[in-house]
Order: structure tokens, then sequence, then C-alpha cells
């Protein structure tokens, strides 16, 4: 993957994040019920799926 700069740096490093026409998204299994991945801002939003503390947040290293 290569390298991204958001406003979002927990979410550069998780594994829901997916990379689709040079932008990085969020994938997490609640972004899944809507069928496609979203922006991080849309999902990191107030109402978004992940929240602004990022719920659904998962690093590589947790396992």
């Amino acid at each position: 993957m290569p390298e991204f700069v958001t406003p979002f740096r927990a979410c550069e490093l998780c594994s829901h994040a997916t990379v689709r026409a040079g932008r990085l998204l969020c994938d997490s299994p609640a972004v899944r019920l809507t069928g496609h991945p979203e922006a991080l801002d849309v999902a990191r939003a107030a109402t978004g799926s992940c929240g602004p503390n990022a719920r659904h947040l998962d690093m590589p290293g947790w396992h």
C-alpha cells in the first residue's frame, strides 16, 4: 500500500483501511453494511460508522 497522509493517523494504520482509486478508505465491518468502503472523514464523523473515537479500529499487532 502506498503511503498516505491523512488527518486520521489511526485509520492509516488500521487493518480496515483499503485503497481505491488512489484514496485511503474505511472498509470496517460496520462500513460493509453500507455496501462499499467510505471516505475516512465520513466514517470518522460524529455520526459516522466508526465515529470520532475510532470504535472499530483494528491494528495488526493486536491479534
